[in-house]
């Protein structure tokens, strides 16, 4: 509440931390068929959502996404192998790459 009378987040995103209704984080099994048991092991999956923490991680979200487009974010290894490409040094100097 105190970051809410300090303005330092709005109504919307202390409704979405405060959590009202949560339930427990519900445990899945996915079956792992690419196994040759006859027994599959199960692959587990956690579904958080309308946990305590679902709320404020929407908001946490909401708030660093700008962070994710910035052009120093590199996604994968072939965007990272494109950005060295296009850069000034690759032309400069001989880059061995695996």
């Amino acid at each position: 509440m105190g970051l809410l009378k300090e303005g330092f987040i709005t109504n919307e995103e202390y409704n979405l931390a405060k959590p009202i209704g949560s339930r427990p984080a519900r445990l899945c099994g996915l079956p792992k068929l690419h196994k040759p048991n006859e027994n599959y092991p199960l692959c587990p999956v956690m579904s958080a959502i309308k946990t305590v923490g679902y709320g404020l991680g929407r908001m946490l979200k909401n708030g660093l996404s700008h962070l994710r487009t910035s052009p120093y974010v590199i996604k994968d290894s072939f965007d990272f192998l494109n950005k060295i490409k296009s850069s000034k040094m690759w032309t400069r100097y001989q880059f061995h790459l695996m």
